[in-house]
């Protein structure tokens, strides 16, 4: 669907509507960390920026100024383009949270186990263990036995 929109866009408008897009997702970025650094100052981080909340505030108004005058100059095909994206996001965020209520789809994300109750049962130890030793294969520095013998034998 996306590529179908880009296709009627210039190559100058492709790029206004990916810096706006971009532009937005930074906004965010910027407004959850000074909301962090305000509601959570105390919390474990991987590196501390030693300027405190009114200081990583001041320190987001730069970025926020440039960010918003590059806004401010796109086109208003860019804006409704983006709004769409905006809006369809959105409404898909709502909708797989919905269907996740729901059951109607599952996720291997870590979180609570589903209730006994739950249409899909209840997951036991060895489920959970099992999800954990995919995942650690996966995420190995070093290919498992078996993908090494693999790729010996090709």
């Amino acid at each position: 669907m996306g590529v179908v929109i880009l296709s009627f866009m210039s190559f100058q408008e492709i790029i206004e509507f990916l810096n706006f897009l971009y532009g937005l997702g930074m906004l965010v970025v910027f407004a959850a960390f000074v909301k962090l650094r305000v509601k959570n100052p105390d919390l474990p981080r991987p590196y501390r920026i030693p300027v405190g909340a009114a200081g990583a505030a001041v320190m987001c108004v730069p970025p926020v100024v440039l960010i918003t005058t590059v806004m401010c100059l796109a086109s208003p095909r860019t804006v409704i383009v983006n709004a769409a994206v905006v809006a369809a996001g959105v409404a898909l965020y709502y909708g797989v949270e919905h269907a996740k209520r729901r059951a109607w789809v599952e996720f291997l994300a870590p979180g609570p186990p589903p209730s006994p109750d739950s249409p899909h049962g209840s997951t036991t130890a060895s489920d959970a263990a099992d999800v954990e030793d995919v995942r650690a294969g996966l995420l190995a520095d070093e290919p498992s036995d078996e993908a090494s013998a693999r790729s010996y034998s090709a």
